[in-house]
């Protein structure tokens, strides 16, 4: 049967030939309790899950630097440290995607207040990907490719916000992209209506008697 592991003792686990010496009973019971304040410390080596109970700037700090966080501002509030710190290993296993620019801004903006776009998703005349750079005749230019913008809702914009979201994104960014920046838009929700008829034409033709010659 299986003991909880502070409630189980050394003596326990020691053969019958020892187990009734006093002297090794003595050394068991003093093991013991050296183990439960060894196994009462174990949550402190709990990291990630305890960060949201660490207030204490310094140790914050040494946190963000023992996981190597790209982005990272010593002045920041801790409840800002907290985050980028929980997120920095996932970020770090998706750094340089596109995807993860778009977790990044629903993480500091309200849900689907915030939309990355790229290039081929909003310029008019896309470039083909064989198009040659200084073809005056083709449908736009050079410039227009690898890009992207944050397009976020300028009702719910954080100016402090938006400018932590601007750094970070540079930080982790694909290599192969250059931000046209965040740009505000206003949403509005307007009711539509609409309507539709259709109009039928019938013609009926007939032919006129023959004259009444024979009258």
């Amino acid at each position: 049967m299986s003991v909880p592991i502070r409630e189980s003792r050394l003596i326990d686990a020691c053969p019958p030939s020892i187990a009734d010496d006093v002297n090794v009973q003595a050394i068991c019971e003093a093991l013991d309790w050296q183990f439960r304040e060894l196994i009462d410390d174990i949550s402190q080596t709990i990291i990630l899950p305890a960060i949201d109970q660490i207030t204490d700037h310094k140790l914050l700090d040494l946190l963000a630097w023992q996981f190597h966080v790209d982005f990272y501002d010593a002045a920041a509030p801790v409840a800002l440290k907290q985050l980028v710190i929980k997120a920095s290993l996932d970020w770090h296993t998706r750094k340089g995607t596109v995807q993860l620019i778009q977790d990044v801004c629903d993480q500091f903006f309200p849900p689907s207040s915030a939309v990355v776009q790229e290039w081929f998703e909003y310029k008019t005349n896309p470039v083909p990907p064989n198009y040659p750079i200084d073809d005056p005749g083709g449908a736009g230019t050079w410039h227009d490719r690898y890009r992207f913008r944050i397009i976020i809702d300028q009702d719910v914009v954080n100016p402090e916000a938006e400018q932590r979201v601007a750094q970070i994104v540079q930080a982790y960014k694909p290599l192969t992209r250059w931000s046209e920046g965040i740009i505000r838009a206003r949403r509005s929700d307007l009711e539509i209506w609409w309507g539709a008829a259709s109009l039928t034409w019938k013609y009926v033709t007939s032919e006129a008697p023959p004259p009444p010659w024979n009258l």
